[in-house]
């Protein structure tokens, strides 16, 4: 009787192993197919004069680490950091003016270590766009209410430049913020060139809205990392879509499906590769 038992309980162990690696398997398999790794255009089939360009990629990748905390300046840019935030949300922006184009930059989160952001991040339920009339367009709760922390200090920037070129630039789930902002921005300032440039940013609109944005595609540049993890999610299964165009950098390899070092700090290595690089032809 009591050898029975244990092999009950052994037979339940054993089936319980296999149902979590069938969870596991199945979640990694629509996981990949939500992302299906489309092919995109790799950096280096673009000329030096083609948009958009090596140094424009690295001088945007800067200034998303330069947003990562408030500073005097940075390396030796001479850029005039001019810094705006919404405490609640722990949203950090920053604005930097060069002649008629301005960049606005959102931090990426901060989390595990502060605990809104990681609050916010999975608050991944699709929540309408506040600053449109159309109750279709939808946008990452935790995402929004960040840009919605920040957004009277974001128009009285762009109301107060005299200049004509806008970048709105973010890394992670700073170029969410940043892409919601272009959304924003390239309709409300029809007169300016706005442009969206992303680094390993996760889904953050639904398909209505990324719909919206097809006139806008040249205006929206999404840089993607080799196998990235984080650009592959929220799932497009729950009304997800990426939008604007993809910009490959670094190797895909086939063994690999996923990965987190190609968030971070792969972005960084490999725009400094390449920028080193630019600069020895």
């Amino acid at each position: 009787m009591h050898q029975d038992s244990m092999d009950h309980k052994s037979l339940q162990n054993r089936i319980g192993v296999r149902v979590l690696l069938g969870i596991i398997l199945c979640m990694m398999v629509l996981s990949a197919g939500c992302q299906t790794f489309p092919k995109g255009e790799h950096v280096s089939q673009l000329y030096d004069e083609e948009f958009p360009s090596v140094d424009l990629l690295y001088t945007c990748y800067s200034l998303c680490l330069a947003v990562w905390r408030e500073r005097d300046a940075w390396r030796d840019t001479g850029w005039d950091l001019d810094y705006f935030s919404h405490e609640p949300t722990n949203t950090l922006g920053l604005a930097v003016r060069d002649g008629r184009t301005m960049y606005l930059v959102f931090r990426s989160s901060q989390a595990p270590e502060v605990s809104i952001d990681a609050q916010l991040n999975y608050q991944i339920r699709l929540t309408p766009l506040f600053f449109t009339d159309n109750p279709q367009y939808k946008a990452h709760k935790g995402m929004l209410s960040r840009y919605e922390g920040v957004y009277d200090e974001v128009h009285d920037r762009v109301r107060e430049f005299e200049g004509d070129c806008l970048f709105i630039i973010g890394h992670s789930a700073g170029g969410m913020v940043a892409t919601i902002a272009f959304f924003d921005l390239y309709h409300a300032y029809p007169k300016h060139c706005v442009t969206l440039v992303t680094f390993g940013t996760p889904r953050v609109l639904n398909i209505r809205a990324a719909q919206a944005l097809e006139e806008a595609h040249e205006h929206m540049i999404r840089v993607v990392m080799g196998r990235d993890f984080f650009a592959s999610i929220p799932p497009a299964l729950f009304g997800y879509r990426h939008a604007g165009r993809l910009i490959r950098i670094g190797s895909q390899p086939f063994w690999k499906i996923f990965s987190i070092k190609d968030h971070y700090p792969g972005y960084q290595h490999e725009l400094q590769r390449l920028f080193d690089l630019a600069g020895q032809e």
